[in-house]
Order: structure tokens, then C-alpha cells, then sequence
């Protein structure tokens, strides 16, 4: 075994305290919620603490257990935080199922439900702040040089710079690039032969592979190679697509799945969560709009036409942050001293309250809450084919790009739009919005 493999199984150890740690806290937070701050709200009261410690060290095993089976204690450091937070509600959720099975075999009746559900929200909560301490702790370990893997890349003819200029990119991910294997350069019982004599001197700690997913297939043997000898290998295949996808040929890239259930759950979702959403900030609209027409002249409303589903022209609403004399159509400046910016508008963009009146492009139907960004026509008229795969599904108040990389230029937006767009699903549109929302009230929005 090597040393870095040694140093992460002393980290699974440490890992599983932590997350045992949040399950239970999860579960005495829960019932302490039930029986204190909602006591009132039902009308017969629960077992007391007592009879809930076998059922609570019961679900601590079982969302260990899940987690373990989603492999979320495995050294997957190419694993993006949003794929973690999503892996994360997965087990949790099969582990509360697994204990509502368990609880209706033993004819267990006298268990909480409500207990059941506030342990599903806080563990869910509880896991993704704990995980987040220590992807904050590694990323800065691995900045500095440490817990580096030398690793070998198995790429596409022609893409090794690529994936080596991806790998400097995020150092974060903490792969140092020992040796290279270019499928198609050579036989592959010779190339597997080479790879054996890197493992075997050391040179060679994991095997990195940097395809994107839709061409996968190609580099199974080497995998294979790799599962026989129990050697690591990790798959950059989920950022590769989303930093690799934005070019090449139409007929490069896999289909757009249309998966129609996942759509008419998550318009079911748009239309409950806007008309929440909007009963809700009524006095945040107000409030606005008596900011916007006290500090400069003009309308509250900005109103722009942009490309959406299938390229269908809509009339996106925004609250309006410039002034009125201000270019309708042009790239916003990244800039904190934009001047066509005004000063309500910059606490606006800031808050991003002034994406509020999207709301009613979303009960329109012209948006989504999650998606790819709705873009103005003349940026979508310059772009390639490729540029049009983003118009394959409805554009989105917020998305993968503006939930993790606002700080990057909008222009890789686009690489962001089409990882979604292959890999969007429910939990992952939730885990989005969770994001955007800390990002909203931790103030990090536009300039």
C-alpha cells in the first residue's frame, strides 16, 4: 500500500467520526425540535428520549452504511461538491426508507414520523456542512503541495494538453502528472505493460482517466487492467465533460435526454415553489420598487427579450438596475464600478433581488428555477451548433455555473450549461438552488 493510500484510510477513520457526529446530532436535533418547538402543533405527545436511543443509534449505522454504499469514503477527490451534497441526500434518503421498512417488518408504530422527517433535513444539512469543512481543509492541503497523487493520464489522442492544462487549473484536486498513456498510440497490451512497470517502480500511484463520458467505452479495458490489480483510478470524466463539452462537433456529443418524468415533476416543482416564492416576497417587491423609483428615473422593470426552449423568443422581467439611457442589449461589465450601474442596482445585483420577476417567467413557462442561462439573441445568433444544445431545455433563474463559478468568466457559463444539461435530475436541481441560496445570503452575487 502506498503512503498516500495509508494517509486516506487514516482520514476514512477520522471521516466516519464526523459524519456519525452529524447523524447523531441530526437525530437528538430532531427529536428536541418534536418536543419542544412543535409540541403544541400535535395533539398527542411522543415516547420519551428513552425509547428513541436504540432507534437513533439504529439510523446513525443505517446512514453510515448508505453513505458507504453511495461511496462517498472513497478518495474521490474529482468529485465536485454539488455531485457530493446530491450523493449525500440520496443516502440519506434510501437509509430513512431502509428504516421505515425495518420499522413496518417489526410492527413499530409508536415512532415519530415527524422525528423520521426533521432527522431526513437536518442529517441532510448536518452531512453537507461537515463535508464542506473538509473539502474547505483538502483543498487548501493540496494547494500547498501535500496529499498529491503522481498519477498516469489515459486520454485521447491529441488530449493530453488538455487534460494536463485542466489539471493545473484546479490544483485542488491534488493529481500530479507522472506519466501519460494516449489511446491509439500504440497497442494496448504494450501500453498496459508500461503502465505496469510505472506501478511497480513507484512512479505511478493511481490511474487518471480524462475521456469524456460519452466516449468512456474506450478506456473500459484499462479500468479493468486497474480493478484486477487493485490499483486506484479516478475519473475526471464529470469535469472533463463540463470543461470539454463546449467544443467539437455536433455529432460528437451524446444525445439530450428528454426524460419527460424528471420534466413534469420538476414543472409540477416550478409552478408550487414560484407562487410560494412570490406570496412570500410581496414585501420584498414593494420595497424595491420604491428604491428603484426614489433613486434614479425610469420604470422599475427591465424588460429584455432573450432566446429560450427550442429558440423561442420571451420577455425576461428583472428589477432594473441601470440607468434608463443604459445599452437594452450588451454584456454586463464585471466590474463592482460599472456606471451604468446605479446604487440601489448594485445592492440589487449584489442580493440578486433583482432577479425576483423571473418569478412570473417561471409560472409562465418560459423558465425554470434551475437551467442554463437565458441568453440575449444576438449571442446566441454568433455562437456554434454546439452553442445550441443549451436551447434543448428551459433556461433557469440560476444554474450549475452561477450556484459554483460566478467568479469565472461568464464565458465558460457555457461548459456549466451543457455538464447540467447531460446530468441534470431532481436532486441535483435541489442541491442548486440550496447552493444559490447560500451564495444569495452570503451576498455573492453580481456586481
Amino acid at each position: 500500500m502506498t503512503t498516500t493510500g495509508s494517509r486516506w484510510h487514516g482520514r476514512v477513520a477520522v471521516l466516519l467520526l464526523s459524519d456519525a457526529a452529524a447523524l447523531a446530532l441530526a437525530f437528538v436535533a430532531a427529536y428536541a425540535v418534536r418536543t419542544r418547538l412543535l409540541a403544541g402543533e400535535f395533539a398527542v405527545g411522543i415516547q420519551p428520549w428513552d425509547d428513541y436511543v436504540l432507534p437513533g443509534l439504529v439510523a446513525v449505522v443505517l446512514g453510515l452504511g448508505a453513505l458507504a454504499l453511495s461511496r462517498l469514503y472513497e478518495d474521490r477527490r474529482y468529485l465536485s461538491r454539488l455531485e457530493e451534497y446530491a450523493s449525500i441526500v440520496r443516502a440519506v434518503t434510501y437509509a430513512i426508507l431502509v428504516a421505515l421498512g425495518i420499522a413496518f417488518v417489526l410492527k413499530e408504530k409508536d415512532l415519530s414520523r415527524a422525528v423520521l422527517i426533521l432527522f431526513w433535513a437536518f442529517s441532510c444539512a448536518c452531512l453537507a456542512l461537515t463535508r464542506s469543512a473538509w473539502h474547505q481543509w483538502a483543498k487548501r492541503v493540496r494547494r500547498r503541495g501535500r496529499d498529491v497523487l503522481g498519477v498516469a493520464v489515459v486520454c485521447e489522442r491529441g488530449q493530453l494538453a488538455r487534460v494536463r492544462a485542466l489539471i493545473r487549473r484546479f490544483p485542488q484536486l491534488g493529481y500530479r502528472v507522472a506519466e501519460a498513456l494516449e489511446i491509439g498510440r500504440g497497442g494496448m497490451a504494450g501500453q498496459l505493460k508500461r503502465l505496469d512497470g510505472w506501478v511497480r517502480a513507484g512512479r505511478v500511484e493511481a490511474v487518471l482517466v480524462g475521456i469524456s463520458s460519452h466516449r468512456y467505452h474506450r478506456v473500459v479495458p484499462y479500468l479493468a487492467w486497474c480493478e484486477e490489480r487493485g490499483i486506484p483510478h479516478h475519473r475526471l470524466t464529470g469535469v472533463f465533460d463540463a470543461f470539454h463539452g463546449g467544443e467539437g462537433a455536433p455529432d460528437e456529443l451524446p444525445p439530450v435526454d428528454p426524460r419527460p418524468f424528471y420534466s413534469v415533476a420538476k414543472r409540477m416543482f416550478d409552478q408550487v415553489a414560484a407562487l410560494a416564492l412570490l406570496a412570500l416576497s410581496v414585501p420584498v417587491w414593494l420595497a424595491c420598487a420604491i428604491a428603484i423609483r426614489l433613486d434614479s428615473a425610469g420604470p422599475v422593470f427591465f424588460v429584455q427579450d432573450r432566446v429560450g426552449r427550442h429558440g423561442r423568443l420571451f420577455r425576461l422581467l428583472k428589477f432594473r438596475t441601470m440607468y434608463v439611457h443604459a445599452p437594452r442589449y450588451a454584456v454586463t461589465a464585471r466590474s463592482a464600478r460599472d456606471p451604468r450601474v446605479t446604487s440601489v442596482g448594485r445592492f440589487l445585483r449584489r442580493t440578486s433581488l433583482d432577479e425576483l420577476p423571473q418569478l412570473l417567467n417561471v409560472l409562465k413557462g418560459e423558465m425554470s428555477l434551475v437551467g442554463p442561462r437565458p441568453e440575449m439573441p444576438f449571442m446566441v445568433r454568433r455562437n456554434t451548433p454546439v452553442y445550441q444544445r443549451r436551447l434543448m431545455v428551459l433556461p433557469g433563474m440560476t444554474g450549475l455555473w452561477q450556484a459554483i463559478a460566478r467568479q469565472e468568466p461568464l464565458e465558460e457559463s457555457l461548459r456549466y450549461d451543457l455538464y447540467y444539461i447531460q446530468h441534470r435530475s431532481f436532486v441535483f436541481d435541489l442541491v442548486i438552488l440550496a447552493r444559490t441560496a447560500f451564495s444569495v445570503l452570503a451576498g455573492r452575487g453580481a456586481y
